[in-house]
């Protein structure tokens, strides 16, 4: 699988949208994702676990409500948008946790159901192959050759010391 670009929105610490574009800094067949401690790094892992899985890598995939930036406005959707290649086809998966945001009007919450869509791209169209949770989870094992239990390999030090704090002994 090589991934060619992540946008995400509302996701981990992040209140707005933003967008890795992998195609363009891979151009020469290799990247490298670096920077300080709280830059994001693992946050786009996160995001592409979550979009391929439904969950996040590590110790955050058991709390997919903890994906949602606190620091999101009411307005603004939780989606992860990613796009990829393996072999010569292309796919994109749009995935949304379910998550509970502040009414537009007036006081309390609303929640906002899960949604999956998984699609490949011929020539400049892209044909859905699911929508559902269960038929798209099915198809991402099948054409990644892995499952959601592979994630717990994405371990960054972060995952590592998060998974030393949270768990029960």
């Amino acid at each position: 699988m090589k991934p060619l670009r992540i946008a995400f929105s509302a996701f981990g610490p992040f209140p707005g949208e933003h967008e890795v574009d992998f195609d363009r800094l891979g151009h020469h067949g290799l990247f490298l994702i670096t920077g300080p401690t709280g830059a994001g790094k693992t946050t786009v892992l996160d995001a592409m676990v979550f979009a391929l899985y439904g969950k996040g890598a590590g110790v955050r995939g058991k709390h997919t409500e903890r994906l949602r930036s606190h620091y999101a406005s009411a307005g603004t959707p939780t989606k992860v948008e990613f796009e990829f290649e393996i072999g010569s086809k292309r796919y994109l998966i749009e995935r949304s946790p379910s998550y509970d945001r502040p009414k537009q009007r007036g006081e309390g919450t609303v929640a906002e159901a899960e949604s999956v869509r998984l699609s490949e791209r011929s020539g400049p169209i892209w044909t859905a192959m699911g929508t559902k949770k269960k038929e798209v989870d099915s198809a991402v094992v099948e054409l990644i050759g892995r499952s959601e239990e592979h994630t717990s390999e994405l371990q960054s030090p972060d995952h590592l010391v998060c998974r030393l704090l949270l768990e029960k002994k």
